[in-house]
């Protein structure tokens, strides 16, 4: 019943904005975007940018109250604790090592961190 009174409001009138789960209007959560972006932008030129510390929090996060997402990292103090990270996995077949060894390939730089 609701939905059909609520086809004539505009877009960011309270009740179609409750109706499709909007904790702001969609202006405010663009600019809110766009304001993400220049302050990351402008935090990989500092130290802590370059070193990956201290990033800036997202105000679209905060906004719609989104939860931080868990990051899979594995960090080494060196190559060698890779290696013998590596040769710790049981190994079954040839064919499931080698998908295995592909996957930490492709992902050597995205989720494993040395430091």
């Amino acid at each position: 019943m609701v939905a059909v009174f609520s086809v004539g409001l505009r877009n960011n009138s309270r009740i179609k904005m409750r109706m499709n789960k909007q904790p702001v209007e969609l202006d405010t959560l663009l600019l809110a975007g766009i304001s993400d972006k220049l302050s990351t932008m402008m935090w990989w030129q500092t130290k802590d940018g370059q070193k990956g510390v201290n990033r800036p929090d997202s105000l679209v996060d905060v906004i719609t109250n989104s939860q931080p997402k868990e990051k899979n990292v594995i960090a080494f103090s060196s190559g060698e604790d890779f290696t013998n990270r590596r040769n710790e996995t049981p190994k079954k077949t040839r064919k499931e090592e080698n998908n295995w060894q592909t996957e930490i390939r492709s992902s050597l730089y995205t989720n494993y961190a040395f430091s």
